[in-house]
């Protein structure tokens, strides 16, 4: 809960607090009882939000509140002692107990960054391996990338989600590693067992990568994006309905990215003929709303660095999940 409170625009709560002290003031004279729980309360805030300065100043403010109740009521010396220590020792309390709260949430950001920041060294480390592995598969997962959030962002999915899309481009043939080299560039057409042992890299490839659970949210995407719109295609261990959108995102892209390269068993399409083989294919191989998409956002054949890949995104996605 403190969490989320601290994410808020820091004036709301600015606002909040100094809005407080005014408040327990007209309270205070109008049941002629000083009520300083409300002051803790703000207290707590304060030191969670403010800076030494502003916290120094509502600190008098506050204290202040209480002699100046104290004057116009005209508390007897015994009473205020008692009443006047209370009240000190409770925002003591309370102002430890906001230092505390937000040493902890700053110690659980700086955590999740360096998660991040390893999460793309491993993100950086298996995509230069894809690479590093099929020469004809060199930008590929960057390219696939960049296509699925164009996609994706076509759809009116949100900033999230095609952040969400993209990280599972980035892994989509990540299960390519298990796969042999004389396999991925073999010139002739594959046979039955090479395509079999083909078809096993998407699910070697979430198998891989099943204990990084900060991203189990790509593991389906990864998983289906080879299963076709009308049923077709691999795996078949689910019924096309549960498919995510995020697989038939990646499909398009892929199938766009390696029409307009280069492959071992032939040259690159032309961006005219692959335009009208995924015409040609809409609601059967690929899902209509889908090329749709891809038409709307005016795709044409990029070569993108994966430096170039907005990963801060794709990490504030990661933290959102």
């Amino acid at each position: 809960m403190f969490r989320y409170l601290y994410d808020r625009p820091k004036w709301l709560y600015y606002i909040l607090i100094f809005t407080i002290l005014p408040l327990v003031i007209i309270i205070n004279e109008i049941l002629s009882v000083f009520v300083g729980g409300l002051l803790v309360v703000a207290m707590v805030l304060a030191a969670m939000y403010f800076k030494k300065f502003a916290f120094s100043v509502f600190t008098i403010l506050s204290l202040s509140s209480f002699l100046l109740f104290s004057h116009l009521h005209e508390i007897p010396s015994k009473q205020f002692v008692i009443q006047g220590s209370i009240f000190l020792i409770c925002s003591i309390l309370a102002a430890i107990a906001g230092l505390e709260i937000r040493g902890y949430i700053l110690k659980q950001k700086k955590y999740e960054k360096e998660q991040c920041e390893l999460i793309i060294d491993l993100v950086y480390a298996f995509v230069t391996a894809i690479d590093a592995k099929d020469h004809y598969l060199h930008n590929h997962s960057s390219n696939v990338c960049y296509y699925a959030k164009r996609i994706a962002a076509a759809m009116g999915l949100s900033q999230v989600e095609c952040e969400k899309i993209g990280l599972a481009a980035l892994f989509h043939d990540v299960g390519k590693l298990h796969v042999d080299s004389k396999i991925l560039n073999k010139p002739e057409k594959l046979n039955e067992e090479e395509w079999r042992i083909m078809k096993e890299h998407v699910t070697s490839g979430v198998e891989m990568i099943q204990n990084i659970q900060s991203i189990s949210f790509i593991f389906q995407m990864i998983k289906y994006h080879h299963r076709h719109y009308d049923g077709s295609g691999y795996p078949t261990d689910c019924e096309v309905s549960d498919i995510p959108i995020g697989a038939r995102i990646i499909a398009v892209a892929d199938s766009f990215d390696a029409m307009t390269s280069d492959r071992p068993y032939r040259k690159a399409l032309s961006y005219e003929k692959t335009c009208s083989e995924l015409r040609k294919y809409s609601g059967s191989q690929f899902d209509p709303a889908v090329v749709n998409a891809f038409f709307e956002a005016d795709i044409e054949p990029v070569l993108i660095d994966f430096l170039d890949v907005n990963m801060l995104l794709i990490m504030k996605s990661i933290q959102r999940n």
